[in-house]
């Protein structure tokens, strides 16, 4: 991490096109790439967040499986319980 650039929050969530509450949830879910400076501060790596967003556009390009998307597309079996009988 030698001569990478660290950012604030705000700085990361325009970089990604995130508001920065929603910013915050992905830390919270530990989905993207941060540092923890103190129970405070964050700071986001320029660099890894470069490559998460690469990694994201990978993900979001990549082709589906198809008995994944077999799974997603036909209904489970079992018909879902009328909520009108089960009060």
């Amino acid at each position: 991490m030698m001569n990478n650039e660290l950012m604030r929050i705000d700085e990361a969530a325009k970089m990604i096109g995130y508001s920065v509450g929603a910013t915050y949830n992905l830390v919270g879910q530990r989905r993207i790439p941060f540092i923890k400076l103190s129970k405070k501060a964050l700071r986001f790596d320029r660099a890894e967040l470069e490559a998460w967003i690469d990694e994201m556009r990978r993900n979001t390009n990549r082709q589906e499986e198809p008995e994944k998307l077999e799974s997603v597309l036909i209904p489970d079996a079992s018909p879902a319980p009328d909520v009108a009988e089960t009060g």
